[in-house]
């Protein structure tokens, strides 16, 4: 069998590791943060972010690691993600 998309790439439970990227005037990582524990009803620590700025500091990169029991939290948080205007990029 062929795997072709992440749901049948990735196992649950898992600690995953989503990269978000925007402006860093715009990006407010604690507001995507109390979101994600709103989609996954658990709180995750903060320590599990690490902040990376542009030379310029225009732009800020997060790495964001928490603990998903099921692939439809991750679907949840990818379809949060989308509907930001604050985030430029994700994975």
């Amino acid at each position: 069998m062929e795997k072709n998309n992440l749901k049948d790439l990735v196992k649950f439970p898992i600690d995953y590791e989503f990269k978000i990227i925007g402006k860093s005037d715009k990006l407010d990582i604690e507001y995507i943060a109390g979101q994600i524990e709103l989609i996954t009803s658990r709180n995750f620590s903060r320590e599990g972010i690490r902040k990376r700025e542009s030379t310029k500091k225009t732009y800020s990169s997060y790495s964001v690691k928490i603990y998903l029991e099921e692939y439809n939290e991750l679907e949840k948080i990818y379809t949060f993600f989308k509907s930001q205007e604050s985030i430029s990029y994700y994975l």
